[in-house]
């Protein structure tokens, strides 16, 4: 059997001490390492040896019998959830980490949520029960209340809350008196139907044993296809060899094998296993696998290769923008083309130049993962950088329907583009349709301008947030037969989107949180206030014995910062999970606006103006002419 396994938790559970033992239990290493001291098979790279803390997802093989199984240890911080949603669509199996001192914490719930997103069948296992403070029960309860009641405890006679959850099971249990592992249990897990949970302590070296074994009795090997399918599930560099991490889901690949990919069919140079800091070279690799290969160049997190899906959205979403501060005796340049070799690596950057403003701005998910940056673009590059404050990351729309006009025609061009842009239901993104007739504009003119509209992100003109939620409709074109060049339709394209949104009424939005708030019920109060003061919505609290729930959503803004300080404040006794839920209207529209000082004329990459010739010239026309001056109205 071949199998992925993810081991995932809240910081400080325990998650990398326990891969270092399941590691050692299994002979894949002498000597279990310690977080603490940064001898961690698993946290091999400077920052997390300096910090002692998981920062990327690494993988090890690891041999029990006739078992393969490829273990993956994930980042436990928030500020790393992009870098565990996609160590988890390369999971089969899953094994949270819970701690029985501090039971489910708020990143447990994020973790849970997408396991349960993914479909990933999982593992519990309570750890630190040696400890002082330790109280495994309430753990348990806490699992169950928090995660799911399917969560059955497997340290004790688990027989009578199995028969629950089948009536096979439900036979046997009549017949026998007990329960035993077998196909039908598998079936449950493997299902997420039932979440088997288990006891013990990585430090103290207790119950790992008894761990490795029940949950490789509890794993169903897939049926495996012979036609290949695979995803990129992370990409790193290795000096200047580019690995590309694929988690094989069907099928085999080969050295010099090629394969479909979403840019067409590429071979394959090289093959290795990852375990822990080192990849050991391999001819082949086949289903249930993780291998690092060379030769997929431009392949990134999420592509589907072979016979699969298409490449894969993930959910989590940076929602602050930090702008890059260096010395000025480097070039923007110079950092840019630096910057995009770790964007490639964290595709969640989203590295942008604005060549009006010389500025260089990153998306991260908080303030830890700009001192990451800071470290890695300084070990890398021997540079300094940092970032200053970082802020939200605002989207714009339009409150009403809008048509835009734009012109390109200095000498011996010529484009004309009339495009409406209509708002569309809040979440619901970018769509195209042409209301333009074939006769007027050739359908292949018409497919290049939807090609120039889904090219790249429309800035709006309020503080320069992509546009979202709109219906970009094709009302007018025109081309020459002589004087249209490639290029003049995206001209007068960006143009005409550009002219529409300096005569539309805009919306800014602003990201939202969804949250769940858990406090002692005398806290409960100040945080409802608290939620009221930055505009939320919440539900009613649900009383839990001593523990009030809120659920409800506010602006990321202020979130962002109160789920720190309430845990600081209420001196442990209240948190607070949180998760992005989409984006929605500013209610001080006006004061962000004005605080940001986008001047949206200024931003010459991004011209709403037009351009006419006459008399053997091109001239500029600005925008608020530009209508009466079209050809086609």
């Amino acid at each position: 059997m071949k199998q992925t396994l993810g081991i995932l938790a809240h910081v400080d559970a325990g998650k990398t001490t326990l891969s270092e033992r399941i590691l050692y239990h299994t002979n894949t290493i002498r000597t279990p390492g310690r977080v603490d001291d940064g001898s961690a098979h698993m946290d091999h790279s400077a920052i997390e040896r300096e910090r002692g803390i998981t920062v990327f997802s690494d993988a090890a093989r690891l041999s029990v019998g006739e078992h393969t199984i490829t273990i993956i240890d994930t980042p436990g911080h928030s500020d790393f959830s992009a870098e565990a949603e996609r160590a988890i669509s390369a999971m089969d199996y899953a094994l949270l980490v819970v701690s029985a001192i501090d039971g489910v914490q708020s990143h447990t719930e994020t973790v849970w949520r997408l396991l349960r997103l993914y479909n990933v069948p999982t593992f519990i296992f309570i750890n630190k029960t040696d400890a002082a403070t330790a109280n495994a029960d309430e753990a348990f309860r806490d699992i169950c209340e928090r995660l799911s009641s399917d969560a059955v405890d497997f340290s004790g006679d688990f027989s009578e809350a199995l028969a629950e959850k089948s009536e096979v099971l439900l036979d046997e249990f009549i017949e026998t008196g007990e329960i035993s592992v077998s196909d039908e249990v598998r079936k449950l897990v493997c299902e997420g139907k039932v979440f088997p949970t288990f006891r013990g302590s990585a430090l103290r070296d207790e119950n790992i044993d008894t761990l490795i074994s029940s949950v490789l009795s509890l794993m169903t090997e897939k049926k495996n296809k012979n036609v290949f399918s695979a995803i990129c599930y992370k990409v790193r560099r290795e000096g200047s060899s580019r690995f590309v991490y694929l988690k094989i889901n069907s099928g085999e690949i080969k050295v010099k094998d090629r394969i479909k990919t979403p840019l067409g069919e590429m071979k394959i140079d090289e093959i290795r296993f990852p375990s822990g800091e080192k990849l050991v070279s391999a001819s082949s690799a086949g289903a249930g696998e993780v291998c690092a290969v060379l030769g997929l160049d431009g392949i990134s997190a999420g592509d589907v290769l072979g016979d699969g899906e298409n490449t894969k959205t993930f959910e989590t979403v940076p929602v602050f923008l930090s702008r890059v501060i260096f010395e000025n005796k480097y070039s923007s340049r110079e950092i840019l083309e630096k910057l995009k070799i770790l964007e490639d690596e964290e595709n969640t950057l989203s590295v942008k130049y604005a060549e009006s403003l010389d500025e260089i701005t990153i998306s991260v998910m908080g303030k830890i993962s700009l001192q990451v940056i800071e470290y890695e673009f300084f070990r890398r590059f021997g540079i300094k950088i940092s970032f200053d404050t970082p802020h939200v990351i605002y989207r714009e729309t339009v409150a009403e329907e809008v048509i835009g006009y734009g012109h390109f025609e200095p000498l011996r061009h010529y484009a004309e583009v009339h495009i409406k842009i209509a708002p569309k239901e809040r979440g619901h993104g970018i769509s195209f349709k042409s209301e333009c007739s074939g006769d007027v504009l050739s359908l292949t003119a018409q497919r290049l301008i939807q090609t120039h509209i889904f090219e790249k992100a429309h800035k709006g003109v309020l503080v320069g947030g992509e546009l979202s939620d709109v219906e970009y409709s094709l009302v007018m074109g025109a081309i020459h037969e002589k004087h249209t060049e490639g290029g003049d339709l995206r001209e007068a394209t960006y143009r005409a989107i550009r002219q529409g949104l300096m005569c539309a009424k805009n919306i800014l939005l602003e990201p939202y949180f969804a949250f769940s708030a858990r406090s002692d019920v005398p806290l409960s109060g100040k945080i409802m206030a608290d939620i009221r003061k930055m505009g939320g919505t919440f539900s009613p609290p649900e009383i839990e014995g001593e523990i009030a729930v809120i659920c409800g959503r506010a602006p990321a803004r202020f979130l962002g910062e109160y789920a720190e300080s309430l845990i600081s404040e209420s001196g442990g006794r209240a948190s607070l999970a949180l998760r992005f839920d989409g984006y929605e209207p500013c209610s001080d529209q006006d004061e962000i606006v004005k605080e940001i000082g986008y001047e949206p004329e200024r931003d010459l990459e991004n011209t709403p103006d037009s351009v006419f010739c006459a008399k053997g010239a091109g001239f500029t026309v600005k925008w608020y002419d530009a209508e009466r001056y079209m050809n086609c109205l």
